[in-house]
């Protein structure tokens, strides 16, 4: 629970960071650092339901981490961005309702360890085929 909180109180602090413009400074931080910020800045902008620039931010992240390869240290960031990607593309928060694009965030998410998003794919697959 405490590791949690940390975890957000870092993603807000950080995040603030990067809204504070200071995008230049962190790029020449490194990578890794600068995927932090843009993680947390997305979360903040997600919970304050600012969800364009929320999805902005975290494909943006993503993008930067993939890049990383094996290199990347904040992996354990992906199931998180992936989550909310899949949910304001299944709810059309920022964007055009797209339940396809809202599946292969969700699948993404589930590729990084949480399975209850892969089951859940597969219910609503199954309702939508046979209900």
């Amino acid at each position: 629970m405490k590791t949690h909180i940390l975890n957000i109180a870092l993603k807000v602090i950080l995040g603030l960071a990067y809204l504070l413009a200071i995008t230049p400074i962190l790029k020449k931080l490194g990578k890794p650092f600068y995927v932090t910020c843009l993680l947390g800045a997305a979360s903040g902008m997600y919970f304050k339901h600012n969800y364009a620039s929320a999805i902005e931010a975290y494909k943006k992240a993503l993008k930067f981490s993939e890049e990383m390869g094996d290199e990347s240290p904040i992996d354990f960031c992906h199931e998180e961005a992936y989550k909310a990607l899949g949910h304001m593309y299944e709810n059309g928060l920022g964007v055009a309702a797209d339940k396809l694009q809202a599946e292969e965030y969700y699948l993404r998410a589930g590729s990084r360890g949480n399975t209850a998003y892969e089951h859940s794919v597969a219910i609503r697959s199954y309702n939508e085929k046979y209900k």
